[in-house]
């Protein structure tokens, strides 16, 4: 066999090669297929799926620059969100855009989608009671807004897509019972309680008397089961509720309430996550969104034994094994801004199957003003005589006789500093693709 001899020259040849194949193909940079998928995305959310149930939850900040909702861009994460401002270069602003004042229904709670539009409920936090606002998507353009109806605060909103409905989440001493109106006209078409008729004897794998009275704090739909689906108030499970009739046919039991002790606020769902809205409190600083794998196939079986409930709950986690499943999330995401974020909702890309994500997010800053008020004050009355210290003398004080003056209380009229109310402001985020 003949040996070749290889020389500096021939090393140096063989390097070039190298470097021209390295340029002519490109190295991929992911195994998505999909180029919002890549290591580059900050912005996507990516559910992770723990077994054990001992590891911890990810915490993924995403940071965001306030932004009015505009069209999902191909169901893709936007990583650098700008802010949609109005003629005058001043960011939109859903209070402006209801043509409340500060003091009217100004406070944006529920908000949801169509897919087309967007409905925010703005609340006016003197009564309680709440207004539906309707947007167009693609320009922002207003398209209605409801009449006064009282909602109770009106802490969560959901679209039915198979009536057409609006319907809201009916909070404080009205936990049971939902308003729904029409998603067209924006008409109050009345209100209806959820209902309990298969749950009279259940114990607690199932639905309880406890969870009867403790009611809703916010509602979600889903269209694939035709069921509503909503946040129990106090220990926050979820309780699935028979679209057609209201009857409540499921519980998926959680154990988030111990761990996150934050302001609950709104939720969403699709097919397989319910998306559960926190804003900070209690020692929480943050906006977390909490994903919540719900086992939403368990009710197919309802479906399959008629419109009674499951005869047992089920528990939310990511395992597959429904042994290790402990109520977790599986995935919590810290959303850093400066507002209280209020409610999230989805578009979903049909070509794609993802879910684009906006945030509702309110801001309240004090409103002060010189006010004329009567008010209590102590006033110079006349002068007296009075003993005063003088100076020490081998370390005691001498005193002497002084005139001072002698005050009395009286009530004046005089313009106050005053605080007098918040400037109130509902902005809505772009949190990309879940």
């Amino acid at each position: 066999m003949r040996k070749i001899r290889i020389t500096d020259q021939i090393v140096k040849q063989i390097i070039a090669v190298m470097l021209t194949v390295m340029l002519v193909v490109p190295i991929p940079v992911s195994a998505a297929s999909d180029p919002a998928e890549s290591v580059d995305d900050t912005t996507g959310v990516t559910i992770e799926n723990p077994e054990d149930e001992n590891t911890e939850e990810p915490e993924e900040e995403i940071v965001l620059e306030p932004v009015i909702n505009r069209p999902a861009v191909s169901g893709s994460a936007i990583s650098s969100p700008e802010v949609i401002s109005n003629k005058a270069g001043k960011a939109l602003d859903l209070r402006a855009m209801i043509g409340e004042g500060h003091d009217g229904y100004s406070v944006v709670q529920g908000s949801c989608t169509d897919g087309k539009y967007a409905y925010y409920m703005m609340v006016s936090s003197a009564d309680q009671q709440g207004r539906i606002l309707k947007v167009r998507m693609k320009d922002n353009k207003v398209m209605g807004r409801s009449q006064v109806v009282d909602v109770n605060h009106g802490n969560g909103i959901c679209y039915d897509s198979k009536r057409n409905l609006i319907v809201s989440a009916t909070y404080y001493d009205k936990r049971q019972r939902l308003a729904f109106f029409d998603a067209s006209s924006l008409a109050f078409t009345g209100y209806k309680r959820v209902k309990f008729t298969y749950y009279k004897n259940a114990g607690d794998d199932s639905i309880s008397s406890e969870d009867r009275k403790r009611g809703l704090t916010a509602i979600a739909y889903n269209a694939t089961y035709d069921c509503y689906v909503g946040m129990e108030s106090e220990f926050h499970d979820i309780i699935i509720y028979d679209a057609e009739t209201l009857e409540a046919i499921g519980k998926a039991k959680t154990t988030v309430t111990a761990k996150y002790p934050a302001v609950w606020q709104s939720m969403d769902c699709d097919d397989r996550y319910v998306y559960y809205v926190l804003s900070p409190g209690s020692g929480q600083p943050y906006n977390i969104i909490l994903c919540l794998e719900w086992h939403s196939e368990y009710l197919q079986l309802v479906r399959k034994y008629g419109r009674k409930c499951v005869e047992k709950a089920w528990t939310c986690g990511a395992s597959a094994d429904e042994s290790k499943r402990n109520g977790k999330p599986s995935a919590v995401k810290r959303v850093n801004m400066p507002y209280e974020s209020e409610s999230l909702y989805h578009v979903t890309d049909p070509s794609t199957g993802k879910a684009h994500f906006y945030l509702s997010a309110y801001y309240g800053k004090p409103r002060y003003a010189w006010v004329k008020k009567t008010v209590t004050e102590k006033v110079k009355w006349k002068k007296v005589k009075k003993k005063v210290k003088w100076k020490k003398v081998n370390g005691k004080w001498k005193y002497k006789t002084k005139k001072v003056w002698k005050y009395k209380t009286k009530k004046v009229k005089k313009k106050v500093w005053t605080l007098t109310g918040k400037y109130r402001y509902g902005h809505v985020y772009d949190i990309g693709v879940f």
